[in-house]
């Protein structure tokens, strides 16, 4: 991170798992280390186990990257105060797992996350919301984001958990990434015509339609965890007509999983996004014009 950025936020900012992480040398502040106890959990919050690669931003002494590493991840961390990197990797060294761990001086705002599975955060709120686009952007679904004492914006956690008591007490938040699936969906019910699937999407969140024309129902109750989908729709059922819980998950671009009727039964689902998402009202409004299945 720049010096001129840390200064226009110094009032906010605290790093990786100390108050000093992300200043610059000359602001002097207090080295205040965070407990082991909330650094655990931290992770138990992010499940992280053996076969996850955990990115600390703003890693400080690196001691949440060493204890991820203890727990069989890989940990990478990235500060900007080059004493601090060389701390990390002379700590890491003893507690033995300097191989399984990378420390990174520079700046968090230019981090390449693609292969974490866990992301780790102690920055500020508006550190966290400027690094959520990027976040968004290159983690895949089903990551997870844990952060100490700051949120995201209005993108809520899927969690919060209070560690300690008094002057001690830490909030921790975390997040997993939901896969992107806003926008227009050919979906075939079993036993049904092939219909349009409209997802109005907000980071976890999702409503929107379901069907063609006049014979349109709205999803409720819709939310995304990684790649699974679930939300709930009025079908008719019979001579009568019921609520029906959608479940499924995203593999590439179909949807495919099951919707269960107020009976129990169970009918199978999938859905491919449309191939021109501009032109998908047009066909929601022409029923005739609908292809029968697949990608128009």
């Amino acid at each position: 991170m720049s010096r001129r950025i840390v200064g226009a936020m110094m009032a906010t900012v605290v790093s990786g798992m100390e108050c000093v992480g992300q200043l610059p040398p000359e602001a002097d502040p207090p080295y205040i280390p965070t407990s082991l106890a909330v650094l655990d959990v931290m992770l138990e919050m992010a499940s992280v186990a053996s076969g996850d690669t955990v990115y600390d931003l703003g890693s400080g002494d690196g001691r949440i990257v060493i204890r991820a590493a203890e727990r069989g991840a890989r940990g990478v961390g990235t500060e900007y105060d080059l004493e601090l990197v060389e701390r990390s990797r002379a700590n890491a060294d003893s507690a033995g797992v300097g191989e399984s761990v990378e420390f990174v001086h520079g700046d968090v705002f230019e981090a390449d996350v693609r292969s974490a599975t866990v992301v780790t955060l102690y920055l500020g709120a508006e550190f966290n919301r400027r690094l959520r686009p990027r976040l968004l952007e290159q983690l895949r679904p089903g990551s997870r984001i844990v952060s100490h004492g700051f949120h995201m914006g209005d993108w809520e956690p899927d969690s919060v958990r209070n560690v300690g008591t008094g002057a001690a007490r830490a909030t921790l938040y975390a997040w997993v990434v939901p896969a992107d699936v806003g926008g227009f969906w050919s979906i075939v019910i079993e036993g049904r015509e092939t219909t349009v699937l409209e997802f109005d999407q907000s980071f976890q969140k999702i409503d929107g339609s379901l069907g063609r024309a006049s014979r349109t129902v709205p999803i409720a109750a819709g939310e995304i965890t990684g790649d699974s989908v679930e939300f709930e729709a009025v079908l008719a059922e019979g001579r009568g007509r019921g609520v029906f819980r959608f479940e499924g998950r995203l593999d590439g671009g179909r949807l495919a999983g099951v919707a269960r009727g107020p009976d129990g039964g169970a009918l199978a689902w999938h859905a491919v996004r449309f191939t021109d998402p501009s032109r998908s009202p047009e066909w929601r409004d022409a029923p005739d014009r609908f292809p029968p299945d697949g990608m128009p």
